[in-house]
């Protein structure tokens, strides 16, 4: 969540199922390279509410392996991945993003591909979705796309494993806040940074999640 944060939305939760969209898209990926921001957070705190000024989900930022980038390359273009140019864009090609919009079904938690439209008996128009998410195909109408963007950075950093996650080692992480990443008044960087001035272990430390522990 960029900053400034809103005091008034404190207590507002993720929508679950755009969380878990991008939950399992970062699993497709995983292998590439290593996790930054909000989700590196996520995997290095104990279990927890996602709520939303813990820590950043609205993108996936990945330190991609230089020598696996190609490969990740083609892996997000063959699930309908695109690159998008962005104001950060520089000559070095160190940042790349790409998008996709992904259509959730709601009775399977599946992925479903456009097909077609229709109209329903009062004459509004259907767009249809099939879902082959189970092992019986299903249509669905309508859904709320959900759009993930990966923020790529192409180069290597001291990583750590959390979780069977690869992420950035979090003291080095910290030092990103005001030049890769923005959200630093999430309550995670908040903790970590306290956690580190105290010399304490930041990875699985409860300050990380604050009253949102489970």
């Amino acid at each position: 969540m960029g900053d400034p944060h809103n005091p008034a939305r404190i207590g507002e939760v993720w929508n679950p199922i755009r969380w878990a969209v991008l939950a399992n898209e970062i699993e497709e990926v995983k292998e590439y390279g290593a996790l930054s921001g909000g989700w590196a957070w996520h995997y290095m705190s104990p279990p927890h509410t996602e709520e939303k000024h813990l820590h950043d989900h609205r993108d996936i930022d990945i330190h991609v392996f230089p020598e696996r980038f190609a490969e990740m390359v083609v892996v997000l273009d063959k699930r309908g991945y695109h690159r998008q140019t962005t104001r950060f864009d520089d000559p070095s090609g160190e940042f790349i993003r790409f998008e996709k919009h992904i259509y959730p079904c709601p009775q399977c938690g599946g992925h479903g591909e456009y097909y077609d439209s229709s109209y329903d008996p009062e004459g509004q128009e259907q767009f249809e979705y099939l879902c082959t998410a189970e092992a019986e195909e299903h249509w669905f109408h309508n859904p709320e796309p959900v759009k993930v963007i990966f923020d790529l950075f192409v180069h290597a950093v001291p990583t750590i494993k959390v979780n069977g996650y690869t992420v950035v080692e979090p003291n080095e992480m910290l030092t990103y806040y005001g030049v890769k990443h923005s959200s630093e008044q999430c309550v995670a960087v908040q903790a970590a940074r306290k956690i580190q001035k105290d010399g304490g272990e930041i990875v699985g430390n409860p300050l990380l999640v604050g009253d949102y522990a489970l």
